[in-house]
């Protein structure tokens, strides 16, 4: 932590200094490029999302393993819901990335 603090700095002073360079570059892009990257940007939040059914599934085991809640609909979305990841993320490659889409 000590070695990475006195970059952070240094960023962010880097990052307000080329702030107007890049809304410049970015307006000057082509409604293409910026359809595509509006694209690959939501298909990013989206798989950033799915993490969350191993949180829950966790949550879920926990419940059961401290004895608050006994259940077998539980114990099976402990599975179901560990699955929601590698189900879902070409699935939202798919729905998200038009090249993927055509093929």
């Amino acid at each position: 932590l000590a070695d990475t603090m006195p970059i952070a700095p240094m960023l962010v002073i880097i990052f307000f200094i080329r702030r107007k360079e890049w809304y410049e570059s970015l307006q000057k892009t082509s409604n293409t490029v910026l359809h595509s990257h509006q694209s690959i940007y939501r298909s990013l939040t989206a798989q950033s999302l799915l993490p969350l059914g191993y949180v829950i599934a966790a949550v879920v085991w926990l419940l059961d393993v401290a004895g608050i809640l006994h259940s077998p609909v539980l114990h099976k979305s402990i599975l179901i819901l560990s699955g929601i990841f590698p189900l879902f993320s070409p699935l939202i490659n798919m729905r998200f990335i038009p090249p993927y889409r055509k093929f």
